[in-house]
């Protein structure tokens, strides 16, 4: 499903505590073509290190 960028971003940013993380490196399959890098990126961003 397609959803507009800017759309996601003004919802995300009336979400409190919630960051972003947009990146052009992985288009639409990440998790399948980068996968143990997307879950580190994402697992450092909880931990507070990114």
């Amino acid at each position: 499903m397609y959803v507009d960028t800017g759309h996601s971003l003004r919802t995300a940013a009336s979400i409190r505590g919630l960051r972003t993380w947009v990146t052009n490196e992985y288009e639409h399959d990440g998790l399948r073509a980068g996968g143990p890098r997307v879950l580190d990126r994402l697992l450092a961003m909880v931990r507070g290190e990114a």
